[in-house]
């Protein structure tokens, strides 16, 4: 997990395009990106995919509640796309609900969000107990850093086994 530096914005909206920037070069180029319904707005996404040009974006539009019904994990035919005038919100909603986007979007369950949850209830860190940007900053690299330490020695202990 990168420590990419915090923003005084309230929401996430307009950090999709910062956070993308923030990625080291040593990774390489990004193809796909599967961001919260935090992250969404129209004019992110096309600032983002730059007319193909740039990484596609795979964001879901509005918050989900946890947990599914019967007829959400039951298969079905892919529905028939909208309209090449369609807003972005729907044409997201339609690629959204694709077997193969509801694949992709799934990973975010194996590479993001476990990282979160081992910062919030293994490490306990929920919230800033300092003022200040910088300071806030300090904390968060801090935090990266110890979940990336402790990833890593993790990783050490199950390659000795």
């Amino acid at each position: 997990m990168k420590g990419s530096e915090l923003g005084r914005k309230g929401v996430d909206k307009e950090q999709l395009e910062p956070a993308l920037n923030s990625v080291s070069l040593t990774i390489g180029s990004v193809g796909k990106v599967l961001p919260d319904s935090g992250y969404y707005s129209a004019k992110a996404m096309a600032n983002v995919e730059d007319n193909g040009a740039g990484p596609t974006v795979y964001a879901a539009t509005k918050r989900h509640p946890h947990g599914r019904n019967i007829r959400q994990l039951e298969q079905h035919a892919d529905p028939p796309a909208p309209p090449h005038d369609a807003p972005a919100g729907e044409i997201m909603v339609h690629c959204l609900t694709t077997e193969a986007s509801k694949a992709l979007y799934g990973l975010r369950k194996q590479a993001v969000e476990p990282a979160f949850g081992i910062i919030k209830e293994a490490m306990g860190f929920r919230r800033f107990l300092m003022r200040g940007l910088e300071k806030v900053n300090l904390k968060w690299t801090l935090v990266t850093t110890s979940y990336n330490l402790k990833h890593l020695f993790n990783l050490a202990q199950d390659a000795n086994v």
